[in-house]
């Protein structure tokens, strides 16, 4: 996966995630982490529109704009990917 994915795509983790599973790689998650009760609430956490919450968005826009762009260089128009093929290698096989 590090050599497929590229360690620095790690710093952006839907863009990682984007990256493995254009690269065909099985996905899965292999615990369950609770990030609700175990961060600390700080200004930069909390309420609508906050640092963290634009964070998250941005990471997620870059992950589709690299989707958008692989795709376009594959010639293909759309991913190509069915729900029901994502949810799959979501799963693990």
């Amino acid at each position: 996966m590090i050599d497929t994915v590229k360690p620095e795509s790690l710093v952006v983790p839907p863009k990682a995630q984007t990256l493995a599973i254009h690269h065909g790689l099985a996905i899965a998650a292999p615990a369950r982490v609770d990030v609700i009760r175990t961060n600390r609430l700080r200004k930069s956490n909390i309420g609508s529109g906050n640092e963290v919450a634009k964070l998250i968005i941005g990471d997620h826009l870059e992950a589709l704009a690299v989707w958008l762009k692989l795709s376009e260089e594959s010639g293909r128009t759309s991913p190509g990917i069915s729900r029901i093929e994502v949810a799959y290698r979501r799963n693990g096989r």
